[in-house]
Formats: structure tokens, C-alpha cells, sequence
């Protein structure tokens, strides 16, 4: 009897949490969107492949092979 009581009290306690704590989600989410929204919406920047000569001065540079 003691253990049920104590579950119901303990799932009770987790509901007024999870109601506590709802409404910053929510205004985190809503604040994600709203960022997501503003970049999609920006206008994309133009792409510029890396000239061949620069390519090869960063390959030896850096000993990388990623050039695009």
C-alpha cells in the first residue's frame, strides 16, 4: 500500500515538473525555428571554387588533398 501511494506521488511530481518545465521548450523551439527560418530565407553567398595554382599552394602548405 506505502509503494503505491509513493508511485502515485512520485508520477504526479514528474507531471507538475514536466509542466514547469514546457514552457521553456517551447520558447527554445520556437526560438530554433525562427533562426532556421532567417537563414533559409537569406540570400546564399556565391561559390568560388579554388583556382588550380592556389590548390596545389594549400596542398603543399598544408598536406592536404581537399582542394574543393
Amino acid at each position: 500500500m506505502g509503494n503505491l501511494i509513493r508511485l502515485k506521488t512520485e508520477k504526479r511530481l514528474k507531471s507538475i515538473r514536466r509542466e514547469m518545465v514546457k514552457p521553456i521548450y517551447d520558447k527554445k523551439n520556437a526560438a530554433k525555428i525562427a533562426i532556421q527560418e532567417a537563414a533559409l530565407a537569406a540570400p546564399k553567398p556565391p561559390l568560388n571554387p579554388l583556382a588550380p595554382a592556389t590548390c596545389l599552394r594549400l596542398f603543399h602548405h598544408h598536406g592536404s588533398r581537399d582542394c574543393y
